[in-house]
């Protein structure tokens, strides 16, 4: 391979999801769709992948779900679950905490999992031939949030330099961000949505039948709750004392309590699937 091509995609480091089977997560520059890439070495244990054929699939089955099946609207399905919210009486700036909040657990997710890998975050500057550092993508946190990145048009130079503030205060066990301002601010959030819902009226994007009443970023607020991510963050929050965190508290709680309880009452195919993964 010519050492001088340029270098356009991003690659997970090797994760081991049984005996012989290793696989790597892909992204390329200008294909929004993450996927999964079956390792192939000396250690390679091929009887054993035909063994786990269906944790295969589960794997695959959950990117799409972080992702979109659909591939006309691919992870802009996050810009749909916010029209979800607004319609359902929440308004732009109450809509823009919670994805804020939202937000500040999945980081805290992702620097977890990069830890408990030991793999410590690197600056960006020492992986500029990345799309993105590994550490901040190779977990559930962090490809559920770069994608929400993506569907409001921001760049991977923003998530970066997110992930990386983000992880400068957790380090130091400290989370002093306003919930109300980063990393998402509400007037790029009514600006995306509107553009997305106008598209939608035009006929530009469809909705599938069965992703009318999905919603991707409840399905990310599910799997924190059963991690422990938002007692978390919480606690760093409540050390802070912020005033915006003060004030909207009491209702980011309950909206978490109230995802919690529908996801685990709900009898929705989709949603009782979803569940069995996250088991």
């Amino acid at each position: 391979m010519d050492k001088n091509s340029p270098k356009n995609a991003y690659i997970s480091k090797p994760e081991s999801i049984a005996d012989g089977v290793v696989v790597r997560m892909l992204l390329e520059d200008g294909v929004p769709r993450m996927q999964v890439v079956l390792v192939i070495g000396e250690y390679t244990n091929f009887d054993s992948i035909s063994r786990n054929r269906t944790a295969i699939k589960d794997l695959f089955r959950f990117l799409n779900s972080q992702q979109g099946n659909d591939l006309n609207y691919k992870y802009m399905d996050n810009l749909y679950a916010l029209i979800q919210w607004h319609e359902e009486g929440i308004s732009w700036g109450k809509v823009t905490t919670i994805l804020n909040y939202l937000g500040f657990a999945l980081t805290l997710g992702a620097y977890d999992e990069s830890q408990n890998m030991g793999e410590p975050a690197t600056k960006l500057g020492e992986s500029q031939d990345l799309i993105s550092d590994p550490s901040f993508v190779a977990s559930f946190g962090g490809v559920g949030l770069m994608y929400i990145f993506l569907a409001l048009r921001m760049t991977l130079e923003d998530f970066n330099s997110w992930m990386e503030q983000g992880y400068e205060c957790l380090k130091e066990d400290r989370f002093n961000v306003d919930v109300t301002l980063e990393p998402f601010d509400i007037d790029r959030i009514k600006d995306k949505v509107r553009y997305f819902q106008d598209c939608i009226n035009a006929g530009k994007i469809t909705i599938p039948k069965d992703d009318l009443f999905w919603n991707p970023l409840e399905h990310s607020i599910y799997y924190l709750i059963l991690k422990g991510y938002f007692i978390k963050i919480d606690k760093l929050l409540d050390q802070e004392g912020l005033k915006g965190w003060e004030k909207n508290k009491p209702f980011l709680q309950s909206w978490v309590a109230k995802i919690s309880e529908k996801w685990a009452g709900s009898q929705d195919p989709r949603i009782n699937e979803m569940r069995e993964i996250l088991k």
